[in-house]
C-alpha cells in the first residue's frame, strides 16, 4: 500500500487510508489522486466502509475531527462494562486454577 500511494500525503494503517485537507477543493483533488492510483493498481475499496467529505470520522476508538483527534465517547461508555466482564473472567480463572 505504501508503494502504491507514495507521495500522496495520506495516512496508511494496515488496509485503511486516511487523509486530511483544509478545504473541499483540496479534498476532492486528493481523493481523485488516490482513486486514480487505486484504479491503476486495480485496488478495490469496500464501499460500506468509505467515508468522504466528513467533518468527523470514527477510527480506532478515536474521532478524527476538523478540530483534531478526540476520544470517541461511545467507546468510553463501553469501557467500564468491558473491564467488569474481563475482571469477572479473571476471577473465575483464578478460582478454577486454585481448585486444581
Amino acid at each position: 500500500m505504501e508503494k502504491v500511494f507514495k507521495g500522496l500525503d495520506i495516512g496508511l494503517v494496515i488496509d485503511d487510508i486516511t487523509g486530511t485537507v483544509k478545504d473541499k477543493e483540496n479534498h476532492d483533488a486528493k481523493l481523485r489522486m488516490v482513486l486514480q492510483q487505486a484504479r491503476e493498481k486495480e485496488i478495490r475499496f469496500n464501499q460500506e466502509k468509505c467515508i468522504f467529505d466528513a467533518e468527523s470520522i470514527p477510527y480506532f476508538g478515536h474521532l478524527f475531527t476538523t478540530e483534531g483527534i478526540k476520544a470517541d465517547q461511545r467507546k468510553q461508555r463501553q469501557l467500564p462494562t468491558y473491564l467488569h466482564q474481563n475482571h469477572m473472567n479473571c476471577n473465575r480463572c483464578k478460582s478454577a486454577c486454585t481448585a486444581i
